[in-house]
């Protein structure tokens, strides 16, 4: 609906003079509307939901028993119920007399109103709602989902869709009991939060389960599972000393699958011994269920006790590849760490929802680092967090801790500042502070906020209690407030034998000259040729001087293991003695170098020859992730800065690079050699395959992934192949193949019930070059043949592909309504945010034109249309300001 239309009916709605363009007379009913936090005058004590679910069926239906504390008497609540039918309404009083009431939504956001025909007295009272709903046909609230012609129904109530399956007091702060029961077919099973205490028959082939109380929840945190799922049973963790019940475990999914969650449930008890240790608090709840339902959009859903995945996330076996064995313990440790941080400890609104994810991504790549170490996961925080500063970097940005303004406002704060910098700042302080008194404060949090909520206050409390180190505080806020990267400049001068270090912050790509943002920013350095020197400063104002007696001519490392969130800029020659002393740095001061490389680069600070010196440097070396993300900058200027005719020459020089690892590598795995090799080939053979377009690694492996594709499309076994390359070989059999290839990879992924697999071959389908191919690929989207999750898997990957994007972003603008049906509502937003990869001189007229009229119609758009806006600004500039620069370097000896 057009924006001009909807306000028209809003005119009418409010008698006409509302809407002139004199003063109007204020509306005080719309007013009252509480539309951000709901009055607090209302108390949620405890629910007991009563639910007939049968997923086959168009509409479910429930009764809810709210008990309420009422801090003033009032004929009028506001709660949360969106697209409900709710009839009849009434409250009960303490002394047992009831009072009819009715029920309105009165905002499309899913605020509604009662209104009871007495005054309720201040005390208690339990609201009893009887009502009915729609299920929701996209993954989103209470939904029915099809898969091999069963109707499953799930759950996915966060951020605010448990107003859609029953009426609540949809907020985090509101944590209380939940008493659930739920009617199903007796074929079906039905899972929740909690164990089964009791089932019985009911009429009609129905059965009714009644689940034990749950601990306090928040609404977004209760999951509803029913269908003709297969439930596995996993180890029973026993009791130890710090818990003194046993933690059983299933695996939950659709019929036939039940046996690919058995890798899963074996890996989980060291898993939950590792964080039961760390937070010195035993697991929450009385059960764990991973849950694999169909068409699941999220990565993971932390529902207390009955946690939600994708299949590719945890229908694995230990012959799986050694990516999808890290993408299952990084989502799974994520999803487990949010039983202590987002669950018992919860926060009260979603500004704070940094205490959540950030927490939980945090330690989700701790874990896994202690848990699987032969995983390669020590540097995962850091990765991630580098790999957010371009974002950060715009003034479109948001804090990690934003205000909340409207509904669009919490959309928008589950992205990767939340999770990505939030964990990057959570390990910057960790270090800084030191791991056992970082570790102490968290667990004094646990302790004082056990099954209940608590701000970003309450946690820098606990954080200064346990530390001793109040002093932190300060500095903490400095990142968690503002958005935006400090860039420390580093300038080094000798005084006789002593080494003068100044230090200059500032706000990296600021536009505006007055910008005085700043941070306390930890800042850490080290000396990499002799060893002795490592010294680290808070760095609080906007300058500051270090003396390292007798350090005169030391190489710094500016960013010692990579740890600080923040990037580093030198002269030229200082650059370069870095990279060249490239195999001093560790592993994470290697990435750190190359992000902040590349920001000088961007920034106009550095020449191309320095960068493309360093790439070198560093993608030749032996460490999978530095060579991974010298691949991915080199895609990078393949994509962005490079004119066809200048690829012939760069992909000269990209084979020159990567063909003596890769043949030290080799293509074939060898005995007992650790995992990191394998990820090492995988790196390695794609930029062979992808940046290079070296012939003598794309036509056997496209052989290898076009025989693939066509056993997998006929029914028979495929060849063998090694796990790690088979993305690789995937992408190389489409990008040679074309049509006839494409097609087989079609036929492939509808034949399979392998999540990995299909992910790897939807992926794979943006190599496609031939129109004929792209418009059966994209047919083949619209289908209904595939879920949410993997069709943002294509178009994540076209999008990505500078050869293709043109063509997809076209098909998108085209399609776009067919396109968004299928995805939540409120998560459309992220179709806006593909647009960020576009680099077109033409690009941002495109995108205002295309998407600016719908900015009022998709929860979220207008940030993240903001910062796609500014991204590509920045692109263009960067192509007309160095493209030429890097072509020539190119050709320089």
């Amino acid at each position: 609906m057009h924006p001009t239309f909807r306000l028209a009916v809003a005119c009418l709605l409010t008698a006409l003079a509302a809407c002139g363009p004199s003063t109007p007379a204020k509306d005080k009913t719309a007013e009252a509307i509480p539309l951000g936090q709901l009055p607090d005058t209302v108390e949620p004590k405890r629910y007991r939901l009563d639910l007939y679910i049968e997923p086959a069926k168009p509409r479910f239906s429930g009764v809810v028993e709210i008990d309420v504390k009422l801090k003033k008497s009032t004929s009028t609540i506001y709660l949360h119920g969106r697209e409900l039918t709710v009839e009849p309404v009434a409250a009960r009083l303490a002394d047992g007399t009831s009072i009819t009431g009715t029920y309105e939504q009165v905002h499309d956001t899913g605020v509604a109103r009662l209104t009871f025909e007495k005054e309720l007295p201040k005390g208690e009272a339990t609201l009893r709602l009887a009502y009915n709903a729609p299920f929701e046909s996209t993954p989103d609230a209470l939904t029915s989902m099809e898969d091999n012609g069963e109707k499953y129904a799930w759950t996915q109530f966060e951020e605010i869709s448990a107003r859609r399956a029953f009426p609540s007091f949809d907020e985090p702060r509101f944590k209380t009991p939940f008493e659930i029961a739920i009617t199903a077919p007796s074929t079906n099973a039905a899972v929740s939060n909690t164990h089964a205490i009791k089932e019985e028959a009911a009429t009609g082939n129905l059965k009714k389960t009644i689940f034990a109380p749950t601990k306090p929840l928040p609404t977004y945190l209760v999951a509803l599972i029913v269908g003709p799922y297969d439930v596995e049973d996993g180890p029973v963790m026993p009791a130890v000393r710090s818990r003194v019940t046993s933690i059983a475990l299933r695996g939950v999914t659709v019929k036939g699958k039940g046996d690919r969650s058995r890798y899963a449930l074996m890996e989980t008890p060291p898993l939950v011994r590792y964080l039961e240790e760390y937070f010195a608090t035993p697991y929450p709840y009385s059960k764990l269920d991973l849950i694999a339902p169909p068409n699941f959009s999220a990565g993971g859903m932390e529902n207390a006790g009955a946690i939600t995945y994708t299949e590719r996330g945890i229908l694995l076996d230990d012959s799986a590849s050694i990516q999808q064995k890290r993408y299952f313990a990084l989502l799974h440790a994520h999803e487990v760490a949010h039983m202590w941080f987002g669950d018992l400890v919860t926060p009260k609104w979603w500004d704070d929802i940094w205490l959540n994810e950030a927490f939980a991504s945090w330690m989700g790549n701790k874990a896994s680092a202690a848990v699987w170490p032969a995983n390669e996961f020590s540097r995962e925080t850091i990765r991630d967090a580098l790999d957010m500063m371009d974002t950060d970097s715009l003034s479109s940005a948001r804090a990690i801790r934003q205000p909340i303004k409207s509904t669009g406002d919490i959309f928008n704060a589950f992205d990767g500042l939340t999770y990505r910098k939030g964990a990057g700042v959570l390990a910057m302080f960790e270090a800084y502070l030191g791991e056992d008194a970082f570790r102490e404060g968290v667990r004094t949090h646990m302790r004082t906020f056990a099954h209940g909520s608590a701000n970003v206050h309450d946690f820098m409390e606990s954080l200064a209690q346990g530390s001793g180190k109040p002093e932190v505080v300060p500095a903490f806020e400095s990142f968690l407030n503002q958005p935006g990267v400090p860039l420390v400049r580093i300038k080094s001068t000798c005084s006789d034998r002593d080494l003068i270090v100044e230090l200059t912050q500032s706000p990296y790509g600021a536009k505006d000259a007055n910008d005085e943002r700043k941070w306390s920013v930890p800042v850490c350095l080290r000396d990499i040729v002799r060893g002795r020197y490592r010294s680290c400063t808070m760095l609080s104002e906007q300058t500051a001087r270090l003396t390292a007696p007798g350090q005169c001519g030391a190489t710094l490392m500016p960013n010692a293991d990579g740890a600080g969130y923040y990037r580093f800029a030198m002269v030229t020659a200082d650059w370069q003695r870095l990279a060249d002393q490239r195999v001093r740095l560790s592993p994470g001061e290697q990435l750190a170098l190359l992000h902040s490389l590349r920001a000088a680069f961007r920034s106009g600070e550095t020449d191309a020859k320095t960068y493309l010196a360093a790439l070198k440097a560093v993608g030749t070396g032996n460490t999978w992730d530095t060579v991974s993300l010298a691949r991915t900058f080199l895609s990078e200027l393949r994509s962005e800065l490079l004119a066809k005719n200048d690829l012939p020459l760069f992909e000269q020089a990209a084979r020159g690079w990567f063909a003596p690892a890769l043949t030290a590598a080799g293509l074939e795995p060898r005995r007992r050699e650790p995992r990191a090799a394998a990820l090492l080939r995988a790196e390695l053979a794609d930029a062979m395959v992808r940046v290079a377009r070296d012939p003598s690694t794309v036509t056997p492996l496209a052989a290898k992934g076009a025989g693939i594709l066509r056993a997998m499309a006929t029914g028979r076994p495929p060849e063998a192949l090694a796990p790690e390359l088979v993305q690789s070989a995937l992408w190389a059999a489409i990008y040679s193949g074309g049509a006839p290839v494409a097609r087989d990879a079609i036929a492939a992924i509808k034949g399979s019930s392998d999540a990995q697999f299909r992910s790897m071959a939807i992926a794979s389908l943006a190599a496609a070059r031939e129109a004929a191919a792209n418009q059966e690929i994209e047919e083949f989207m619209l289908s209904g043949a595939l879920g949410v999750r993997e069709q943002s898997t294509y178009m994540r990957s076209a999008f990505e592909d500078g050869e293709r994007r043109p063509g997809v972003w076209a098909w998108l603008r085209r399609d776009f309504t067919k396109i968004s049906a299928s995805i939540p509502r409120d998560a459309r937003s992220r179709l806006v945010g593909l647009a960020r990869s576009l680099c077109e001189d033409q690009s941002r007229a495109e995108i205002e034109w295309f998407y600016k009229p719908m900015l009022g119609e998709i929860s979220g758009a207008p940030r993240v249309y903001a910062n796609a806006l500014e991204a590509v600004d920045r692109c263009v500039a960067w192509r007309k300001a160095k493209g030429g620069e890097v072509a020539a370097a190119l050709r320089q000896p």
